[in-house]
């Protein structure tokens, strides 16, 4: 029987799915469906880099996962993606460990206390190794992303980040992900709707609804591609 683990910070990010769910959400992992030789499994793992990695992390230490996906909504600097599209994130990093130098932003890696290609770091960014983060490999648009402490939301912030990292979006976990799942080996996917643009923030202007259901309409999707690629 195979198990792949579906990660949200929050449930209501992935609400859709847990209709049927008696489970007591937030405790530990849970199953979500059984279908054939898998078993889908479910964590909703907290808000922020920090609870999200100690409960994957913990999650990965009490059971064996053939594949993790994580899940959720994010904001997006790129003009071109639409409120409401899902996508596929190919490289993270959490941008804004580092140290204001005087008023200037410089990262661990530019201070010299990180090596950028250190594991699981290539040239200061993490990538996705697995073949199906690819556009025709998954049929969603691959994007870059960033992981940052504090969600952004004035034009100062905005310029900085855009002149750094040049990411299409922005997420407080998907590093997180990244970290704890390249350096147990584990193969994964980032799967990210847009909810909002990384503008001065306005709440009225999100599409949170509608990111929420495109978003868990692509899981099952995702899920048999996966399934498939896993082999008997």
């Amino acid at each position: 029987m195979r198990r792949i683990l579906i990660v949200s910070a929050t449930a209501a990010e992935v609400s859709p799915l847990l209709s049927n769910v008696t489970a007591d959400i937030g405790l530990d992992c849970f199953i979500l469906a059984k279908e054939r030789n898998v078993e889908l499994w479910c964590l909703i793992a907290g808000i922020g880099a920090a609870p999200y990695s100690y409960r994957l992390g913990r999650a990965l230490a009490q059971k064996q996962f053939d594949f993790v996906v994580g899940v959720g909504i994010a904001g997006t600097y790129n003009p071109h993606l639409k409120l409401g599209s899902v996508v596929a994130v190919l490289t993270e990093t959490f941008a804004d460990y580092g140290v204001d130098d005087k008023g200037k932003f410089l990262s661990l890696f530019q201070i010299g206390l990180l090596n950028p290609s250190t594991m699981p770091y290539t040239d200061g960014v993490m990538v996705c190794s697995s073949p199906l983060c690819a556009s025709s490999a998954i049929g969603l648009p691959v994007v870059t992303g960033i992981t940052v402490a504090s969600a952004t939301g004035s034009h100062e912030r905005i310029g900085l980040l855009s002149e750094l990292y040049s990411a299409d979006i922005e997420t407080m976990e998907g590093a997180a992900l990244f970290y704890c799942c390249l350096m147990e080996g584990l193969p994964f996917l980032s799967v990210r709707a847009i909810s909002n643009r990384v503008e001065p923030r306005d709440r009225n202007r999100w599409q949170i609804p509608l990111a929420v259901k495109n978003l868990c309409n692509e899981v099952q999707r995702v899920v048999n591609i996966i399934d498939n690629s896993l082999g008997d």
